[in-house]
C-alpha cells in the first residue's frame, strides 16, 4: 500500500484524538447521507405506490379521492382498508365513521359531517362485481404497502433528526 493511503490508518492506530473524531464524524455523515438517500427513495416509491391507488380508484370508487386531500397519509390508507368500497363506507354508522376520523385526529366536527353526508349520498360510479372485487383487492394491497413505506419514514425521520442535531454544525445548517 502506498505510505499515503496507510497515513489514516496508522494515525488511527497511534490513538490519535483528533483522527479519531474525524472518523466518527466521517461515519455519521456517511450514516445521514444513506438514511437521507434511502428516505427520498422511499418518499419517491410513496408517490408511485399514491399513483396507483388514485388510477385505481378512479375506476371503481372515485369519491374517495375526494374526501381525503392528501393520498399519501395514514389516514387515507386506514380508511381504504376499512372501507375499501363506497358499499362499505354507505353501510357504516354515521357515528362509526364519526369515530373512524376522531381516532385519526381529525377533530373538525364540521368537515367530519360533510365527510360523512358526502359519503351517504354519493352514488356508485359501477356496480359491476368484475371490477369491483378485484379493484378492491388490489386498493388494499396497495393501501397496506403504502401505510408500511410510510411508517418506514416516520422511522426514517426520526433517526435523521437525531443524527443531524449531533453534527457539530447543526446551528448553521437549521438556522
Amino acid at each position: 500500500m502506498p505510505q499515503t493511503l496507510l497515513a489514516p490508518l496508522q494515525q488511527g492506530k497511534s490513538g490519535d484524538a483528533a483522527t479519531a473524531q474525524d472518523g466518527r464524524r466521517s461515519s455519521q455523515i456517511r450514516e445521514l447521507q444513506n438514511l437521507v438517500e434511502w428516505r427520498r427513495k422511499f418518499v419517491d416509491d410513496g408517490v408511485r405506490l399514491s399513483n396507483r391507488i388514485t388510477d385505481v380508484l378512479k375506476g371503481y370508487y372515485p369519491q374517495v379521492l375526494e374526501w381525503f386531500r392528501d393520498k399519501n397519509t395514514l389516514v387515507f390508507c386506514d380508511f381504504l382498508t376499512q372501507y375499501p368500497t363506497l358499499e362499505a363506507a354507505q353501510q357504516a354508522e354515521p357515528e362509526t365513521l364519526n369515530q373512524f376520523s376522531i381516532s385519526h385526529r381529525f377533530r373538525y366536527t364540521k368537515t367530519n359531517s360533510r365527510r360523512v353526508e358526502k359519503i351517504k349520498a354519493a352514488t356508485p360510479l359501477t356496480s359491476d362485481r368484475g371490477i369491483i372485487e378485484p379493484s378492491q383487492m388490489i386498493v388494499k394491497a396497495l393501501a397496506s404497502q403504502l401505510r408500511t413505506l410510510l411508517l418506514s419514514i416516520e422511522q426514517l425521520n426520526h433517526k435523521i433528526e437525531q443524527l443531524f442535531a449531533q453534527m457539530p454544525d447543526t446551528d448553521l445548517f437549521a438556522a
